[in-house]
């Protein structure tokens, strides 16, 4: 969690929660709403969160919407909103029998192919060039990476959101998606839900982890998002 220091975003939280099941969601949506009233106990507060964290935001918003006045979620892996929900219940199947019988990387593979765009067979592609602070961190999220395959894929990506109970609060409610992102997994779940509800999908640089490889501008166009 993070909080912005500056005037215009003093009761602003980012949120990266992350949990094992869809009950534990709802336990770190709650651990987040303590942290609003802590923070902003007078005020309704600005509330940014990036995949799992996403979901964590919107599943905030849905119980706790009179703490929050703005909600920007990018990029939620909300896999059952989608049409083609069980196709991704199979890819989490295989990701998890994959980690069991071949172990860590194995299943890694498999899980990045399942997030590639449709009919895309290419690799990771070219090589990101980090910002120095993101590349530091790179050892602890290789470290992270059992946890996150084991527990925190199948536990977010089986979450169902109230979408009847999100589109009453579309109107503090910004979906966002990556430039980059288009026709990939992740992009999917922001783009029906903000057709769904009419509203704008926005669109931040970069992809999936825009926020670590395009911090500036990310962060630039996430304050346009909050003074809107």
């Amino acid at each position: 969690m993070r909080t912005r220091s500056s005037a215009p975003l003093r009761r602003t939280v980012t949120w990266w929660g992350v949990s094992s099941c869809t009950s534990e969601v709802a336990g770190h949506a709650d651990d987040a709403a303590r942290i609003v009233d802590l923070l902003s106990p007078r005020e309704p507060a600005r509330v940014f969160g990036t995949s799992s964290g996403a979901i964590v935001a919107l599943h905030l918003l849905t119980v706790r919407p009179e703490r929050l006045v703005r909600v920007v979620a990018h990029e939620p892996p909300v896999v059952e909103v989608l049409p083609d929900a069980p196709a991704h219940r199979l890819l989490i199947a295989r990701v998890q029998e994959t980690l069991r019988t071949e172990g860590l990387m194995p299943a890694m593979a498999v899980f990045a192919a399942g997030l590639r765009k449709d009919g895309d067979t290419a690799g990771a592609g070219a090589e990101v060039r980090l910002p120095p602070r993101a590349a530091a961190r790179a050892e602890q999220t290789m470290a992270d990476l059992p946890y996150f395959v084991g527990r925190i894929v199948p536990g977010f990506m089986s979450y169902v959101p109230d979408i009847d109970r999100l589109e009453t609060l579309a109107d503090r409610l910004t979906l966002a998606c990556g430039q980059d992102s288009r026709g990939e997994l992740p992009y999917r779940p922001a783009a029906f839900l903000a057709e769904r509800f009419g509203t704008e999908l926005l669109r931040f640089p970069g992809g999936h982890t825009g926020l670590t490889t395009h911090p500036a501008g990310f962060g630039e166009l996430l304050r346009e998002a909050f003074r809107a």
